[in-house]
């Protein structure tokens, strides 16, 4: 039996898995291409899991009667889709891809996995829907001249999705970073160096407030660290005094042990974010209560990103517009 599928919000679905297997998810505003079938159910189970929406997925297999080209031209004038995501194994027409993926990304954001990049991959990749992957370098270069925004794993391909889905893309790569534990604080700001954002500091005129409104043991440089005797409010109260002209994105890391947190704060911090215009990433680590009380952001629409580095990456491909 075939895996090729069509999944859209408008025009209903062609999916053979029953929901019971693969769950369906909501409405959202990205569209995934995909040669592999066994994928985009895969990635459609995890984002509907994880509260992210779709607008379409299409598993166009080996292209008997459509492939990418045809899908970006597509989707570069749908209304429905706000970014793109692309699983590929192989491309036939490299020139027309380039046009087509070169149009699609002056409208919306492109994101690319390519598979099959190494000699066993690629062999996987031949037998799977008889692609001939050719040399992963002039991926590279394709992807790098039409703008699409390239990502190293299907976890990262994932992370895209969320956070597009939600945001678009801003024009810098200033981060500020809140949290109530040190460590992870420290964890989240070395990892947007490594991937080449900053953690520039926290203004004078910023941290004087902060002061006057946060915990007496709390740090108010970037990252800024609120403790165990943080509140619901204070992670408002940072957002307004700090998350000012001089940052671009925010990544909020929430540590759920402190006894005074409660699922109220996702609500809180989902009022500042719509009004804020900036983009505000959740980080929530830890095991079955952590993730119990994250899904209080879940529920309200907010991407939740469950380790340092899902949310740095995240972060990267929001500030990909610079």
């Amino acid at each position: 039996m075939p895996w090729d599928l069509r999944y859209s919000f408008k025009s209903g679905y062609i999916f053979f898995i029953s929901s019971d297997k693969v769950e369906r998810p909501s409405k959202g505003g990205v569209s995934v291409l995909t040669q592999s079938g066994s994928f985009a159910a895969m990635i459609m189970d995890e984002m509907a899991n994880e509260g992210a929406g779709v607008a379409r997925v299409v598993s166009y297999g080996n292209k008997v009667d459509v492939d990418e080209s045809d899908c970006l031209e597509f989707l570069a004038g749908d209304e429905a889709t706000k970014a793109v995501a692309l699983y590929i194994e192989d491309v036939e027409n490299g020139r027309r891809f380039l046009a087509a993926a070169s149009r699609c990304v002056q409208k919306k954001p492109v994101v690319a996995l390519k598979v099959g990049k190494r000699e066993p991959g690629a062999k996987a990749a031949s037998s799977h829907t008889g692609a001939v992957s050719g040399r992963y370098e002039a991926y590279e270069a394709a992807f790098r001249k039409a703008g699409i925004i390239e990502v190293e794993s299907y976890e990262a391909l994932k992370d895209a999705c969320k956070v597009l889905n939600r945001y678009p893309l801003v024009k810098g790569k200033r981060v500020l970073i809140i949290t109530d534990g040190g460590g992870i604080g420290i964890s989240i700001a070395d990892a947007c160096e490594e991937a080449g954002l900053r953690v520039p500091d926290i203004s004078i005129e910023a941290v004087s407030k902060l002061r006057k409104k946060l915990p007496t043991f709390a740090s108010v440089r970037n990252p800024v660290d609120l403790t165990g005797s943080v509140k619901d409010e204070h992670y408002v109260d940072a957002l307004q005094e700090a998350f000012g002209e001089e940052y671009d994105l925010a990544i909020v890391s929430l540590l759920w042990g402190p006894p005074l947190l409660s699922k109220g704060v996702a609500e809180k911090i989902r009022a500042f974010a719509s009004n804020c215009a900036k983009p505000v990433l959740i980080c929530s680590p830890g095991g079955r209560f952590s993730r119990e009380m994250a899904s209080a952001f879940i529920a309200i629409g907010m991407p939740v990103f469950f380790t340092p580095e899902s949310a740095v990456r995240a972060a990267v491909y929001c500030a990909e517009g610079k």
